[in-house]
């Protein structure tokens, strides 16, 4: 069974979610625990990349985001094997998506579908976050500062039952996983702006006092959102 993930951004910012330290089903297993992670899963009845990508994001995000259309171009492909073979996965990014809503509260999380507790948060980064871990002359992180940069600012963002789920260090686990792999080449084409269809659009700009409503929506530090002024597309 082919896996499909894609990660949300614009020109300056990216959404990704963290993986919730338990399984929500029953005598689950859970990959990776309080990990950041790409949205996305294993294909279900036939259906197309683009459908697989918009009921993950939907059940992942909690109901917060919506997927209009992603670059069917991977960022990242990959493979790992099973007892039935090799799994394929593939990595895209998306800029045509929708705000929906806020990230829930501890007991409305609680009250989700098993699908919708996979991710214990969803955060928000920007590119100027990766800036405190470049050195002179590369535009590039080093690979292990990526998820010291995901992981620091999401615990920045999240609530304080989701924040005690976020690892401060990557397991050997993450650290061999496609998953990691993937962030690493989709952040430094990100960075250096060299992603499949390049440029990617801007923020729009809005008002200050609509980007402070969206700032509490995303648990974003609503000072680094209103120095920018501006949010992501489809916020009513």
């Amino acid at each position: 069974m082919p896996k499909n993930y894609v990660i949300l951004c614009y020109d300056d910012l990216m959404i990704f979610p963290i993986k919730a330290l338990m399984s929500p089903y029953p005598g689950g297993i859970v990959y990776c625990p309080g990990e950041p992670q790409f949205f996305g899963g294993g294909v279900e009845g036939g259906e197309g990349p683009l459908t697989t990508l918009q009921r993950e994001l939907d059940e992942e995000s909690a109901h917060t985001f919506r997927l209009n259309g992603y670059v069917n171009q991977p960022v990242f492909r990959g493979s790992y094997p099973t007892r039935k073979g090799r799994v394929e996965c593939c990595f895209y990014y998306s800029v045509d998506w929708t705000f929906l809503d806020r990230w829930p509260d501890l007991r409305e999380w609680q009250q989700l579908p098993y699908a919708c507790r996979e991710m214990c948060f969803v955060a928000t980064v920007l590119r100027s976050d990766f800036d405190r871990v470049m050195f002179p002359g590369i535009n590039t992180p080093p690979p292990w500062t990526i998820f010291e940069v995901l992981t620091r600012v999401a615990r920045q963002q999240a609530p304080r039952w989701a924040r005690d789920q976020i690892r401060p260090f990557s397991s050997d686990e993450f650290d061999r996983s496609l998953t990691f792999q993937a962030f690493i080449c989709f952040v430094n084409s990100w960075l250096t702006e060299t992603l499949p269809g390049w440029p990617l659009p801007p923020r729009p700009l809005v008002p200050r006092e609509d980007v402070s409503i969206v700032s509490r929506r995303l648990a974003t530090a609503s000072s680094r959102l209103i120095c920018h002024q501006r949010i992501p597309s489809g916020v009513s």
